[in-house]
């Protein structure tokens, strides 16, 4: 699985995703999951005020969680994170493509499993890997169940692709999509 806008005004994503599509990419064996995640905020995106489509009522990335997915809570993100949480059970990888508000090099957040190391490892692009440990303010797709487990073969990896609207976010996206896909 390849997931793209969990935030609505992080772009770079989209454009990886939707070149895919247009190329008429499939996959040699296995099945491929593309995901266009938040499009509510997305489709409120505003050039002229592009950090206010991150999301509409709460941060999407800070959901994943059973509990969180199970409750009885309404959210527009909410409500498309329990559209896509069968997509994402069913996926034995995920890439998360993202971009940073303030300049940064491109970057694989692994988490600190040993699988997330050694997946970015094989990757190899982009170069910078960043071992974290997650998010204080709640559980991101990347460590979402079974891909925060280290017994489960299940294995997500988030990409920051350099900062929103950067010329070369988009190639980033695209470069290390190719790289997940090998």
């Amino acid at each position: 699985m390849i997931s793209a806008l969990i935030h609505g005004n992080e772009l770079c994503g989209a454009v990886a995703l939707n070149h895919l599509l247009s190329s008429g990419f499939t996959p040699e064996r296995g099945r491929l999951i593309l995901a266009f995640a938040n499009v509510a905020a997305f489709s409120r995106f505003d050039s002229a005020r592009p950090y206010t489509s991150r999301f509409i009522d709460e941060d999407m990335n800070r959901l994943w969680t059973v509990d969180k997915l199970d409750s009885r809570k309404k959210s527009v993100e909410l409500i498309r994170a329990r559209a896509l949480w069968p997509l994402v059970e069913s996926a034995d990888l995920i890439l998360d493509l993202h971009s940073t508000s303030l300049p940064a090099p491109a970057m694989l957040l692994s988490g600190i499993l040993e699988k997330g190391l050694n997946f970015a490892r094989k990757m190899g692009y982009p170069s910078y890997v960043v071992a974290d440990a997650g998010h204080n303010s709640g559980v991101r797709l990347r460590d979402f169940g079974e891909f925060n487990d280290p017994t489960s073969a299940k294995c997500a990896m988030l990409v920051e692709c350099g900062q929103h609207f950067d010329n070369d976010s988009p190639t980033v996206a695209l470069r290390t999509t190719m790289a997940f896909l090998l």
